[in-house]
């Protein structure tokens, strides 16, 4: 059986993997630590998603991801939460929509009528959210996150 902070690494890194990107032995070496078979490399992800599933994490949703953990509410990782935080703030604070196929659908070129202006949404890019990452870990005097070893920031 895993252990609450096993399960809690490998959902950051589930989490990481759709932010920034994860290396595989990162993610393999989480996954054994819960549990898992991590010896197909291809099925690692697959069983890593699932696993956390099953404590209420949503992998694939960008700003909830946590919001519905029996766990934790938000990353362990500084990194990623300085990320998740700012955002949850564009979403509650800003108005942002998630850029999925549905808001795109029902809102993209509409006027929010809260505003009266056009509906904004966010992008989720990988390489935007690294640096991100990077720039807040630099800011912060933090010099580890699981997201700053595997992002590709440009130079």
């Amino acid at each position: 059986m895993a252990t609450t902070e096993a399960i809690q690494a490998l959902a950051d890194l589930v989490y990481a993997s759709q932010t920034t990107g994860v290396s595989s032995d990162a993610m393999a070496a989480a996954a054994a630590a819960a549990g898992l078979d991590a010896t197909d490399p291809s099925d690692v992800i697959m069983q890593s998603q699932a696993l956390v599933q099953e404590y209420g994490y949503k992998p694939g949703a960008a700003s909830g991801f946590y919001e519905n953990s029996t766990l934790n509410t938000s990353p362990l990782d500084a990194g990623l939460n300085a990320h998740y935080t700012a955002s949850q703030t564009a979403i509650n604070e800003y108005g942002y929509l998630e850029s999925t196929q549905a808001n795109i659908d029902k809102y993209a070129g509409k006027i929010d009528p809260a505003t009266g202006e056009p509906y904004k949404f966010m992008v989720n890019d990988n390489v935007a959210n690294a640096q991100f990452i990077e720039d807040y870990m630099n800011q912060n005097n933090i010099e580890t996150t699981v997201a700053s070893t595997v992002s590709s920031v440009p130079s």
